[in-house]
């Protein structure tokens, strides 16, 4: 459980040594603590804290460090009352971030136990290595929605499920996004994955239960973050939380971005307001693509300045935003043309640019992108395989549903050696059963419905010539 230590003028950390201002524990942090092998000492036992939790130390009113407690403890008689506890990921804040200490009802310690309280500790800008070596490495799903028994291995570079309509691409990249959501919260996973999953599925009366295959009693997911994993199931019975197999004690935050098949940028003005008060016809990962549009731009745009530039030389202009409503400011005469004025292709080459200018697509992202190809023109599908290769370079993990050969064989023309790329094939086969080939090369892919289409539409071309 993640808790903060709070220090009063002439108490220390060390018995030796009392701290009166804020400079003496940021010493005793920077220069101190490394010395003996990251241990820091306090005269309480801090008995509810396990590996990984997070450490807030503050002196009066204030946060001055935050770091990770790797699971390491010291008894140390010798020293009295004192108490080892050896952190890493340590952060010295740049300046004291002021918190309210009366949230969390102590002098000294407290445990962060309730939302209002890590609330408050979103004032505090931290975030841990760990976060880049979260991808999704692997899936493992029985009985949910189409699927009987399937397992993915995924790339951690790009990922492309292709197929006809209605063989459960999208399915599966809900799931995903549900779930690395849900990764993040600071809730109970058991309760809040039902939630996710009720709003990112909208299965009928809202109940988790109807995304269990039809004729079976209980679904099963296994998902591997590369960092740990996460198992649980649910069942017929199952309403309020899913039945733990494997849940970790502590999650680290991974951003995670959907982009729905229809666009939003058109749809935005009002849409938070109306999504929140109302039943409408858009499941919940629009409405938190809306959250991510709403979010201030970056000062600093160094990092995306070229591909962005890039994504405005094709929108002929910039996209912005003013009194709720998102417009398109063209450079040629500054005039300003609403987003729903614009081709729908358009408006979709905007939301990523706007998105990249305001950081709600980062590095640290993983990327979900359903049908990018839908209402794009050829010239079009080609910025975007452009924009995949570009993100993939950025260690951004992504994932996406097409049914559009002109799109894949684009991304195989930019396609370098360095390139993660994985491939996965839905189909039936005769017994309508559905069946997945997986490959990182196009041609090994066992079953391609769309390659088979292709070439029996250019047979059907030839005949009608002759």
């Amino acid at each position: 459980m993640d808790a903060i230590i709070k220090f009063q003028k002439g108490t220390s950390f060390d018995i030796n040594k009392q701290f009166n201002t804020d400079n003496d524990i940021e010493y005793y942090f920077k220069h101190i603590v490394s010395q003996q092998d990251n241990y820091f000492y306090y005269s309480k036992r801090i008995r509810q804290i396990e590996k990984d939790d997070i450490l807030y130390f503050g002196f009066e009113s204030n946060i001055l460090v935050v770091a990770q407690y790797t699971g390491k403890f010291k008894d140390i008689e010798e020293r009295g009352f004192n108490y080892g506890y050896q952190i890493k990921n340590i952060k010295i804040l740049s300046k004291p971030i002021a918190i309210n200490y009366k949230v969390f009802n102590t002098r000294s310690l407290a445990y962060v136990k309730t939302d209002e309280q890590r609330e408050e500790l979103k004032k505090i800008p931290y975030t841990i290595n760990n976060i880049e070596e979260i991808r999704i490495k692997s899936l493992d799903i029985k009985n949910f929605t189409l699927f009987g028994k399937n397992s993915f291995k995924f790339s951690k570079g790009i990922n492309i499920f292709i197929g006809e309509n209605g063989t459960g691409k999208s399915q599966i990249l809900k799931l995903l996004y549900s779930i690395i959501n849900i990764n993040n919260e600071n809730r109970r996973f058991e309760v809040s994955i039902v939630n996710e999953l009720e709003e990112v599925f909208r299965p009928t009366d809202k109940k988790i239960s109807k995304l269990i295959s039809f004729g079976e009693k209980k679904s099963s997911i296994d998902i591997d973050l590369s960092t740990y994993k996460i198992g649980f199931n649910f069942t017929k019975d199952s309403k309020y939380e899913v039945n733990r197999d494997n849940i970790p004690k502590k999650f680290y935050k991974k951003e995670a971005l959907f982009i729905p098949a229809k666009e939003i940028l058109s749809h935005f003005k009002g849409f938070i307001g109306t999504y929140s008060r109302r039943e409408i016809a858009f499941d919940k990962t629009t409405y938190d693509l809306a959250i991510g549009l709403d979010t201030p731009l970056l000062k600093n745009q160094q990092l995306i300045e070229e591909k962005h530039r890039e994504l405005e030389k094709i929108l002929e202009g910039e996209i912005i935003q003013l009194n709720g409503e998102f417009y398109l400011r063209r450079f040629k005469d500054g005039e300003l043309v609403v987003s729903s004025m614009m081709a729908e292709g358009l408006r979709k080459i905007g939301t990523i640019s706007y998105l990249l200018k305001n950081g709600a697509l980062h590095e640290d992202t993983i990327l979900f992108w359903d049908e990018p190809e839908s209402n794009l023109n050829p010239k079009l599908i080609r910025d975007i395989a452009k924009l995949f290769i570009y993100l993939e370079s950025l260690n951004i993990q992504i994932f996406i549903t097409t049914h559009n050969l002109f799109l894949i064989n684009e991304i195989e023309i930019l396609r370098q050696e360095e390139n993660n790329i994985k491939y996965f094939s839905f189909g039936f086969d005769s017994n309508q059963n559905l069946r997945i080939s997986q490959s990182s090369k196009l041609e090994e892919l066992k079953d391609l419905i769309l390659l088979d289409e292709e070439i029996n539409q250019g047979d059907r071309f030839i005949n009608r010539k002759r």
